[in-house]
């Protein structure tokens, strides 16, 4: 079942089917004038901190907290157990997964599938389109852009300051070093580190 984590006169409520007030399908149930009572939001299931936004049509597992000021936008998924850092961003459409902590100020775009076990530092961006549209951007109407997917595999672990062109894989039990750019695919168990100009390269490989 989907949930929604819904404020609604300062207080947090779940599952409302029906808000009594007009909303856009995408807006988050927020009466803005007046701030939550609650600073942090618990269920029996997960654990919301202060300042975070979860809009409608997001899923959250058993045992995970969602940080300060986090945002996850609409249709993201994060299994159980797991964290979503202070500051992060999810843009939906994307899905995270159990026993995974992504850390401080991360930037997951929409396309990014996360497996379990994963650790990903702070300032982690992977992005999902190679193309900087031409036109009007911010509210000036949809932009069509071709979304490449980014997979990383179960028991990765990410350094702090790595980006990702989009489209790429990084395989399991593979060790990202920090302020790394990834512009190929990380085969599983592969040591990278960022060579010249920052770009990776394979310098050693974890257990087998």
């Amino acid at each position: 079942m989907v949930r929604a984590l819904v404020k609604v006169y300062g207080e947090w409520f779940e599952d409302i089917p029906e808000p009594k007030y007009k909303h856009k399908p995408n807006e988050l149930y927020d009466l803005r004038y007046n701030p939550p009572k609650r600073i942090t939001y618990n269920t029996e299931k997960y654990k919301v901190e202060p300042g975070a936004v979860i809009y409608p049509d997001c899923k959250i597992g058993e045992g995970s907290i969602i940080g300060a000021n986090a945002v996850l936008r609409p249709y993201t998924k994060i299994g159980h157990h797991s964290i979503f850092g202070t500051a992060s961003v999810s843009e939906g459409h994307c899905d995270i997964g159990n026993y995974t902590t992504i850390h401080a100020q991360c930037h997951i775009t929409q396309g990014v599938h996360i497996s379990n076990n994963v650790f990903i530092a702070p300032f982690f961006i992977a992005s999902n389109t190679p193309d900087i549209t031409e036109g009007k951007h911010g509210t000036g109407g949809p932009i069509e852009i071709k979304i490449k997917h980014t997979f990383i595999e179960h028991d990765a672990r990410i350094g702090t300051s790595v980006r990702m062109i989009p489209g790429l894989r990084i395989g399991h039990d593979a060790l990202i070093m920090q302020d790394t750019l990834l512009t190929k695919d990380v085969p599983p168990y592969a040591i990278i580190k960022g060579g010249k100009d920052k770009v990776g390269v394979i310098v050693g490989w974890t257990d087998k």
